[in-house]
């Protein structure tokens, strides 16, 4: 009975895995915001993340934290690559603790909000 469950975590990690990547990918075909700077995206992937810190726990998020960011580097470069990691790495560490110890105050809009200032300081940073 152990088998069955690992087998149907791994194969939904790998379905959350990737819709990650084809949400990261179809960011990068919406074109720039009037206004906004350049390279900035709606973070459509990171609901992925955010799901799966949610349901499955935080090691599941950090690994498809861990791919989107890998996945980056492939597509579009070492910076986007850093980037991606720098920012994806301190949201889902915000998304666990928030999940963890304050979902019911927060929501998930709350946590949504919080976790993308999160990452938008992961990458200034």
């Amino acid at each position: 009975m152990k088998d069955k469950n690992l087998t149907r975590k791994i194969a939904v990690t790998s379905i959350m895995c990737a819709l990650a990547l084809a949400l990261s990918y179809l960011e990068t075909l919406i074109p720039a915001y009037p206004g906004f700077p350049p390279g900035a995206k709606p973070g459509l992937s990171n609901i992925v993340t955010m799901f799966m810190a949610s349901c499955a726990g935080s090691g599941y998020a950090f690994f498809i934290t861990i791919i989107k960011g890998i996945f980056a580097g492939v597509t579009r470069g070492m910076t986007a690559m850093l980037m991606s990691l720098s920012g994806g790495i301190l949201s889902t560490a915000a998304a666990c603790l928030l999940f963890r110890f304050s979902k019911e105050k927060l929501g998930y809009i709350g946590i949504g909000i919080i976790c993308a200032v999160c990452h938008n300081i992961g990458q200034l940073a």
